[in-house]
């Protein structure tokens, strides 16, 4: 059976304050959070159950040993597979994935948890969003991944071709707590893709709608507003993205049950020509549900921009004095688009 010790004390060197405390126990500073702001400098633990184990009580990043050496040191890690081959009938070419003890996958999860960095902490991005006009109690709710190529440590994507660049990331959990995806930007001018979304599971991905606990983020009985944007839906009050121009995507994410009792507005974009968007209008309107139809005084492709560019409207209260249904969706639908 390989001897997990002898790599921990192989990278012990590279570990602040390492400690070997017996009893299959070891102390020292999380390279993950750094230990943040808890006063304490030896957050982060090795111990042994049937195998080692990761765990930091400050940033409660926890993972098997192989997987915090896959994310934290690579090159050690291709030692320790090679290691585990020779215990092994391996043959041929082979996925060398080590799952956590959990019937759910939880590596993704956590990898993309350890490279998340608050926004505030990057002056460049904080003036991106403050020209975009995002509330500034959503900072919370915003990210950083200074380099996003260390997403090539999520098994899913090892092949995919990702830049080292900072990129504003927003996490969309699902109802089990867990980072079911993510939302990227990158706020250089010169990067080839300005949006990269990822996802790790198989659930419905809608931002906003769970907290890192797993639990609703939105007010279930208050009036829920459905955007495409996940920036839009952070400058409404009570609002979640979808991701997709197809708004009755949500009906998915919600148990039949709960979704009949809800009072969902769906809030499309402002592109009266764009034929495909009218077609995701008229959707909505046969199928009964809420809709804004914008009136022709408001400027902008969607919420981000109407707020931007109508700086005297109150946007709640355009969307409460616009919002349709039935026929009467259909008659104003009808003077709307023009397709």
């Amino acid at each position: 059976m390989i001897n997990e010790t002898e790599f921990i004390h192989k990278i012990s060197t590279y570990l602040e304050g390492f400690k070997e405390l017996g009893h299959g126990k070891f102390n020292f500073r999380c390279n993950c959070c750094g230990d943040g702001d808890s006063g304490y400098k030896t957050r982060a633990w090795f111990l042994e159950k049937d195998s080692y184990v990761f765990y930091c009580h400050n940033c409660s990043l926890s993972m098997s040993f192989p997987n915090y050496l896959k994310l934290k040191f690579p090159e050690v890690y291709k030692e320790y597979v090679l290691e585990k081959l020779k215990e092994t009938k391996w043959k041929g070419k082979e996925s060398l994935f080590f799952k956590e003890d959990s019937n759910i996958d939880l590596s993704s999860h956590n990898i993309v948890k350890s490279f998340l960095k608050p926004c505030t902490d990057h002056e460049d991005v904080i003036k991106y969003l403050e020209g975009r006009k995002i509330p500034s109690n959503r900072y919370k709710d915003i990210f950083v991944i200074e380099n996003f190529k260390d997403l090539n440590y999520v098994d899913k994507y090892k092949d995919s071709i990702f830049h080292e660049e900072k990129r504003i990331v927003l996490p969309i959990y699902n109802n089990k707590g867990l980072i079911n995806g993510i939302i990227s930007r990158s706020i250089s001018p010169s990067a080839k893709k300005r949006y990269i979304n990822l996802k790790f599971y198989d659930d419905v991905d809608i931002f906003g709608l769970y907290d890192s606990n797993g639990d609703y983020k939105i007010d279930l009985n208050k009036k829920i507003y459905a955007v495409e944007g996940a920036f839009d839906s952070m400058m409404l009050d009570n609002a979640v993205a979808v991701n997709t121009s197809d708004l009755l995507r949500i009906e998915k994410a919600i148990p039949e049950s709960l979704l009949k009792h809800l009072n969902i507005v769906y809030v499309s974009d402002n592109e009266p020509r764009n034929y495909e968007i009218m077609k995701v209008y008229k959707k909505i309107i046969d199928s009964g549900n809420k809709i804004v139809i914008y009136p022709s005084y408001i400027i902008g492709k969607d919420i981000n921009e109407m707020i931007i560019n109508n700086s005297n409207t109150d946007i709640m209260t355009m969307l409460s004095e616009n919002t349709f249904n039935g026929i009467g969706a259909l008659v104003r639908f009808n003077q709307f688009k023009k397709v």
